[in-house]
């Protein structure tokens, strides 16, 4: 592994030791797409997540709990809207309820 790697690998171990820190990095895989029906005066908004993306940095079982676990958590009314959506959105793409990118 070329160095580069190794330290971004440890960047994203050190990241994810914290709860604060799991939140960050799935809120940064949010992503927002528009899509427009035949007659549609407004566009519809999807968020997503992809999955894979997130495999290429930690195996999505083991933050799964984690993620599950804030959000039933009184800590996760203290988050952003934007951090509430991400939360959210990647345990509904893993529960199938959101098609995965």
């Amino acid at each position: 592994m070329p160095p580069e790697s190794n330290s971004l690998t440890e960047f994203v171990k050190n990241l994810l030791e914290t709860d604060e820190g799991l939140v960050d990095f799935i809120t940064a895989f949010l992503g927002k797409s528009i899509s427009h029906g035949m007659g549609d005066y407004v566009g519809k908004i999807n968020w997503r997540i992809s999955l894979k993306n997130i495999e290429d940095f930690v195996p999505i079982k083991d933050i799964e709990p984690r993620v599950r676990n804030l959000l039933s958590s009184n800590r996760f009314e203290k988050l952003t809207a934007q951090q509430k959506l991400a939360l959210n959105t990647f345990v509904d793409t893993i529960d199938g309820k959101i098609k995965d990118w």
